[in-house]
């Protein structure tokens, strides 16, 4: 029997549109790209074979695939396009744990990957993938930091955080730079309030990744955060942060003379700013 193009297309509309047709064609398609795949691998491989197949899965189309992957005598085959399928998964972790750092429950991140994506994520699915990011997430906090910091700036933000209702919460952020100008965050912790004692803590911390010394610690003008970082790296410089010194001194002086004020105020920061000042 002879299969014209325009029977072999109807064929496969028919397919497709049957239940998981679709995931069928793309199960086909994905094996017989890989078999070509292997086929010119082994091509400019002299002495290796093709040494049969092992089961493997990955989604498309918000459906599981069941892949039948081709495997060689050396070991060396890998197949790209099943690398691209795990970049995707790798993307959707990613996307994950960003819609649950929003504030999203697990739940409602599994809703958001039903509508794009037609596959729904279970709640264990959800957790898996949010687990493998505060690993990650911990072993970067706690990761071994450089004995000396030129500088380091110090500030808290606050971040709208979700429990059982949603508020403003404190975030400490720590940025050091290194005498050869680079920036680099050191730390970041989360607490509910912004304090001076939270602050020490913080310091103290870094002292226990190994940051021994630090030239400059810059900051805002927290009651008692001075002392605090003292009490932390006590050889230490200690310079409020000129943006809040700006601002307290605007703050006293009226709307009109406001403009003439900061303008001097930058003239004098630029004058008294030192060649390798970082900032």
């Amino acid at each position: 029997m002879i299969i014209s193009k325009v029977l072999l297309r109807d064929l496969i509309s028919n397919h497709i549109q049957q239940e998981n047709g679709l995931n069928e064609v793309l199960q086909m398609t994905l094996n017989a790209m890989m078999v070509h795949e292997r086929a010119a691998h082994l091509e400019a491989a002299e002495g290796n074979k093709a040494n049969g197949y092992r089961p493997g899965r990955a989604y498309g189309h918000g459906k599981l695939l069941e892949l039948r992957i081709p495997r060689d005598r050396n070991g060396e085959f890998y197949p790209k396009v099943l690398a691209l399928l795990r970049s995707q998964q790798a993307e959707t972790d990613k996307l994950v744990s960003a819609l649950y750092a929003q504030g999203l429950s697990q739940n409602q991140v599994g809703e958001v990957f039903q509508r794009l994506y037609g596959r729904h994520y279970s709640s264990s699915q959800i957790g898996r993938m949010i687990d493998w990011m505060r690993q990650d997430v911990a072993e970067w906090l706690d990761r071994p930091l450089e004995a000396y910091y030129q500088v380091v700036f110090i500030d808290a933000i606050h971040v709208k955080v979700r429990r059982q209702t949603v508020a403003s919460e404190a975030f400490y952020v720590v940025l050091g730079v290194t005498p050869d100008r680079r920036r680099e965050v050191l730390g970041i912790a989360h607490q509910p309030s912004e304090s001076a004692t939270g602050w020490e803590m913080i310091l103290r911390d870094l002292r226990r990744r190994g940051l021994e010394k630090i030239g400059l610690i810059v900051a805002d003008g927290l009651t008692g955060l001075e002392e605090a970082a003292g009490r932390a790296f006590p050889r230490s410089d200690f310079q409020r942060c000129v943006t809040h010194v700006k601002r307290r001194m605007l703050a006293r002086v009226r709307a009109e003379d406001k403009p003439d004020l900061a303008e001097e105020r930058r003239q004098e920061i630029a004058t008294d700013r030192p060649e390798d000042d970082p900032g």
